[in-house]
């Protein structure tokens, strides 16, 4: 025989045993209802009702105790009630995972959230350095610039004082320059004055006017008595080597 026609057969006896047990409990219950009085639904007397602490009713008279209460006293389960039963059971199941899992739910949304502020937290942390990096590059840009700026300076110092010496130098460049004319121009003066006296001439080509201060040619102008003395100063000097001025 197979197995499932044994479970089969189990379950066909179990139903049977279970009927059999609900007749005879009917039964009882019906002959004690037949065992009360036909004159009274309760008791068949007279009765008085006191009240119970759970609620329910004792039915008393002359010693004698309602069978009705039998009726409160606990019997076995049907396969109804245990099926009833253990679907609750499965719905508080049920109810108890599907709460455990809103708890789960609920704490990975925490953990969420706590991932989420950490990475802000991060975020804002690389913003900050980013920003003190970025305020370093211009501590930097600006001192670069500054340096820059004082190399510039110095340059311009530089090149001033370049041209200050070369100004220096061409100053005394031109100074020599006009010692040099100058002495040139009186060595010539003297020259032709002297040239003039020595040679016994009693005029002079060129003679030079101190009064004036410009050449001029007189051929017949005498000498003057400053011009003679001039001609002699001047041929001293020039035996000495020591520069006259006019």
């Amino acid at each position: 025989m197979p197995c499932w026609e044994e479970e089969e057969e189990e379950e066909e006896e179990e139903e049977e045993e279970e009927e059999e047990e609900e007749e005879e409990e009917e039964e009882e219950e019906e002959e004690m209802h037949q065992k009360l009085p036909r004159n009274d639904p309760i008791s068949g007397r007279l009765s008085r009702h006191y009240p119970r602490e759970d609620g329910m009713t004792d039915t008393r008279s002359n010693n004698h105790f309602n069978p009705r209460i039998l009726d409160n006293v606990k019997r076995p389960m049907t396969r109804w009630q245990q099926q009833q039963q253990q679907q609750q059971q499965q719905q508080q199941q049920q109810q108890q995972q599907q709460q455990q899992q809103q708890q789960q739910q609920q704490q990975q949304q925490q953990q969420q959230q706590q991932q989420q502020q950490q990475q802000q937290q991060q975020q804002q942390q690389q913003q900050q350095q980013q920003q003190q990096q970025q305020q370093q590059q211009q501590q930097q840009q600006q001192q670069q610039q500054q340096q820059q700026q004082q190399q510039q300076q110095q340059q311009q110092q530089q090149q001033q004082q370049q041209q200050q010496q070369q100004q220096q130098q061409q100053q005394q460049q031109q100074q020599q320059q006009q010692r040099n004319s100058n002495s040139n121009s009186n060595s010539s003066r003297i020259e032709t004055l002297c040239a003039s006296y020595h040679g016994k001439s009693v005029y002079i080509q060129h003679c030079y006017s101190t009064e004036s201060r410009r050449p001029s040619v007189r051929p017949s102008v005498r000498p003057s008595v400053r011009h003679v003395m001039l001609c002699v100063y001047a041929s001293i000097t020039v035996v000495t080597s020591k520069p006259v001025s006019p």
